[in-house]
């Protein structure tokens, strides 16, 4: 089955942008590491052989909408790329944030989502990261 759940929503949400009378033209998604398939090369051996079976196809397709975006002269996207993502309340930790970049190498593990969120608001808080793809990761 073909997953096209990402790419759809990119197009629409660029859609509306592009037809908003307040004049908007700012979106931060958030989608995931390695959803450019060359870099899942560098992915632990558990991602590599287990994981990127049963995700690949929605990694994929969030490449798509990255692709997408990044034809859209318009449209003023973020996309922001955590680890793994795990529950819990947000923490006050920084974060490593490397734009046009997949993953972070050396990196890796579980990221709270609610620090996502929170790296997301400070995204469109400090108006950083534009018409860029930017992996993050918690600093200790």
């Amino acid at each position: 089955m073909h997953s096209r759940g990402y790419e759809d929503v990119a197009k629409a949400i660029s859609k509306a942008l592009s037809s908003n009378e307040n004049g908007s033209k700012r979106c931060i998604f958030m989608h995931s590491w390695y959803t450019d398939p060359e870099s899942r090369a560098k992915a632990s051996f558990f991602l590599r052989w287990v994981l990127f079976y049963f995700i690949g196809p929605l990694l994929d397709n969030m490449r798509k909408a990255e692709e997408f975006l990044e034809k859209q002269d318009e449209i003023d996207y973020s996309v922001i790329l955590p680890s793994g993502l795990s529950k819990g309340k947000p923490t006050d930790c920084d974060f490593h944030a490397k734009e046009d970049a997949f993953y972070i190498e050396g990196m890796g593990g579980m990221i709270k989502r609610s620090d996502v969120a929170r790296y997301m608001i400070k995204t469109m808080e400090e108006d950083i990261h534009h018409k860029k793809i930017v992996a993050i990761f918690p600093k200790n």
